[in-house]
């Protein structure tokens, strides 16, 4: 039986779901620390933590935004094998 390839795959939608509602949250999160970025920096010239949470804060939300948009790309079905044994 040919296998579907994976972008028709049924099974397959809560994935890509997920992974919408992922990078929804990605895109909120992100647009509420650009509202309150110059506060958070000018806090940071006088705290070296908030500095440091400031800089693991935006580096955790775009690589979070990276990763879901990453899992987004369909990637090719496997060839069904043509070898007959």
């Amino acid at each position: 039986m040919p296998m579907l390839p994976s972008s028709t795959n049924p099974l397959l939608l809560p994935v890509f779901g997920c992974s919408i509602y992922g990078l929804y949250l990605s895109y909120k999160n992100i647009t509420r620390l650009q509202r309150y970025e110059s506060q958070t920096k000018t806090a940071a010239e006088w705290s070296e933590t908030v500095a440091e949470q400031l800089r693991t804060t935006q580096t955790t939300q775009g690589a979070a935004a990276v990763t879901v948009c990453f899992h987004l790309i369909p990637y090719p079905a496997p060839m069904p094998s043509t070898t007959h044994e």
